[in-house]
């Protein structure tokens, strides 16, 4: 089976403060020496993948939504990674995209990358999910995000939603699902709360998902309301109409491996799983080094 790439893109700043160090946030003026980093990193993986196939079916671009500013730099990765890899004719390339950073400008960048698919951070429509959540877009960047993403012609685009959330009733999820289903995105994530909690960078408190009897029963009733609407579930809380599975996510999903590039990126290569390093100032400091920036221990 194909190996997919993952490359967790860092948050960029204008913000000088020496404190994002030790963060997956970098200063702009220090971009160069990161795509230098992640150049050195992709080419020690591409040699440490000698002993296995180096056919690649999918490439996801996810973490912050990538900036106009780096689209060259972000060219000239895409453009490395298909000298040492082996592209599938059909490749798919996913670039994960907040609402609110989305532009006309920004997806027709993408589109001049060969990026044949998006993914959009919805998460919900109602104002106090999104803090939760830390999401910032309106209802209308949503709308726009997604006609743009049909004026484009982009092949396939996907949506999150995320159940479970404190205070989420059944009647707010089924407000979601309309809105989000009215849009008529091909493909549709769902996500827990508390997967959301663990996945998130921030070390804050935050409130606990409702009763997980009750939570089940909100997923219930999403997956229902998704399959009258033609939707098909795939791989788990995955679900696309027909001809729009997201090859990344149904290839981890049935076991095959992936290679994690980037500040925090994790890896499964023939059942090992290894962790980079979260912090962009380690992260290039062993790229400099000319090692890989692994986690000990994992």
């Amino acid at each position: 089976m194909a190996v997919g790439l993952y490359f967790h893109y860092p948050n960029f700043t204008y913000d000088e403060d020496p404190v994002v160090a030790n963060t997956d946030t970098i200063i702009r003026s220090h971009a160069d020496a990161f795509f230098r980093a992640l150049r050195a990193e992709t080419k020690l993986v591409a040699e440490d993948c000698s002993n296995y196939d180096r056919q690649v079916s999918a490439i996801y671009i996810g973490g912050t939504t990538p900036s106009v500013d780096n689209a060259d730099k972000l060219h000239r990765w895409l453009d490395q990674t298909s000298e040492l890899f082996i592209w599938d004719d059909q490749i798919e390339i996913t670039a994960r995209v907040a609402p609110e950073r989305c532009s006309r400008q920004l997806l027709e960048k993408l589109l001049t990358l060969g990026v044949t698919r998006l993914d959009f951070g919805v998460g919900s429509f109602e104002r106090r999910s999104l803090r939760l959540l830390g999401r910032k877009q309106t209802v209308h960047q949503v709308h726009e995000a997604i006609y743009l993403a049909n004026a484009l012609g982009f092949g396939s685009f996907g949506c999150d939603l995320v159940f479970g959330l404190p205070g989420q009733t059944g009647k707010k999820l089924s407000d979601d699902l309309d809105q989000i289903t009215d849009l008529g995105p091909p493909h549709i994530s769902l996500t827990r709360w508390d997967v959301c909690v663990r996945q998130m960078s921030t070390s804050a408190d935050h409130p606990s998902s409702p009763d997980s009897d009750f939570v089940d029963k909100l997923h219930r009733a999403a997956v229902e309301h998704l399959s009258e609407l033609d939707y098909e579930e795939y791989a788990g809380d995955w679900f696309s109409r027909a001809g729009h599975k997201c090859i990344y996510h149904a290839d981890r999903a049935a076991g095959g491996d992936y290679v994690g590039l980037g500040p925090s990126a994790r890896s499964l290569v023939r059942g090992q799983r290894s962790s980079n390093v979260s912090g962009v100032a380690e992260y290039i400091d062993c790229l400099e080094q000319g090692r890989r920036p692994l986690v000990e221990g994992r």
